[in-house]
Parts: C-alpha cells; sequence; structure tokens
C-alpha cells in the first residue's frame, strides 16, 4: 500500500469530524433557543430562528468536536488510519 494514499485518508477523516462537530454545535444551538423559547412567555416569542453564540467554550464548535462521542467515533478512524500508516513498517 502507498503512504501517500494512508497519508491521503487523513484528510477525510479530519473534515467529516470537523462537519460532524459542526452539526453537533448547531444542534445544541437550537436546543438552547427552545429551551429559551419553552420557558419564555408566550407573548415574547418573535418567532425567530435566530440562535445566539455564547462564550462558553463547551457550546463552541470546538467543544462539539471535542465531545466524546465524537472523540471516540473519530479517534478510532484516525487511529486506524494511523494503524494503516505504521503496519508495513512492522511487517518488515
Amino acid at each position: 500500500m502507498s503512504q501517500a494514499f494512508v497519508y491521503l485518508a487523513y484528510l477525510p477523516a479530519v473534515t467529516f469530524w470537523g462537519l460532524d462537530g459542526y452539526f453537533l454545535w448547531q444542534e445544541r444551538l437550537f436546543r438552547g433557543l427552545y429551551d429559551k423559547v419553552r420557558v419564555g412567555s408566550e407573548a415574547a416569542v418573535d418567532f425567530s430562528m435566530k440562535t445566539t453564540r455564547t462564550e462558553k467554550w463547551f457550546e463552541s464548535w470546538a467543544g462539539a468536536a471535542l465531545s466524546a462521542t465524537l472523540i471516540a467515533f473519530h479517534g478510532a478512524v484516525v487511529v486506524s488510519i494511523l494503524v494503516a500508516m505504521l503496519l508495513p513498517c512492522w511487517m518488515r
């Protein structure tokens, strides 16, 4: 197996990790918006779908990408690519 193909495998792995983190972050923002509307008064509802970004790290894109579930899933993919990259060295 060519080493270049193994290095090339990191690109989609990291890209999909970032995309999963982005969509998880968006889901968290919409859940926060839902909770804000749910507990507020009916007169205060403006039907806006704007999500407000907070300054808390765990509510950021990076915080979502580094959540335990995404680290477990995508980390396993990255480790598998690393093993495939090092396997020819171990077989010599």
